[in-house]
């Protein structure tokens, strides 16, 4: 078949070159879904991979802070309240809220970032009620029921974190069934 009969045939049928845009046209809507489809899953799994990361983050600050406020009810709880022993707690407390407000600033997460920040608000009363014990000795009360508290609202918030490993949050959800629709 030379190129002569193929224009030929071509000239002849005056309706082709609209089919042949139709199927182009179509071809090109058909590539386009599929790499919107696949742009779309990467993205989500990109998601899905910095969100148990900053949970696991969120999780082992959480947990060092809980473990710095333990420690310094414990030496609080042996006496040692000297000025120089409470100026080392203090220390110690904020050691431990440096990285909860750093990773609480740079967490995309709306509900890991909530819960950072009740950790954060825990751990800056406890740091507050270790100042004021510094000048109150007697008051026992006064310094153990607030660190309890502060060190149960850590803990509430650490298991809360923990169940978020195996719960997908609910725009996580809508968005994977968005994409497989």
């Amino acid at each position: 078949m030379s190129w002569n009969t193929i224009l030929c045939w071509i000239e002849a049928h005056p309706g082709l070159s609209s089919w042949i845009q139709a199927i182009g046209s179509i071809a090109a809507i058909v590539v386009a879904i599929v790499l919107s489809g696949r742009e779309s899953r990467y993205r989500l799994k990109m998601e899905k991979a910095a969100r148990a990361n900053d949970l696991q983050r969120s999780i082992s600050v959480v947990q060092r802070a809980k473990m710095k406020l333990e420690e310094t009810m414990d030496e609080m709880d042996r006496g040692l309240l000297t000025r120089a022993a409470i100026q080392i707690m203090i220390g110690s407390v904020n050691e431990a809220l440096a990285p909860v407000r750093a990773l609480e600033s740079s967490v995309a997460d709306h509900d890991i970032g909530s819960l950072l920040g009740d950790a954060r608000h825990a751990v800056e009363r406890a740091g507050q009620r270790i100042r004021v014990a510094a000048e109150d000795h007697d008051n026992e009360l006064f310094y153990r029921v607030p660190l309890n508290q502060s060190i149960a609202e850590l803990s509430s918030a650490l298991e809360l974190l923990e169940g978020m490993r195996f719960k997908p949050s609910a725009l996580a959800k809508l968005r994977g069934w968005l994409s497989s629709k």
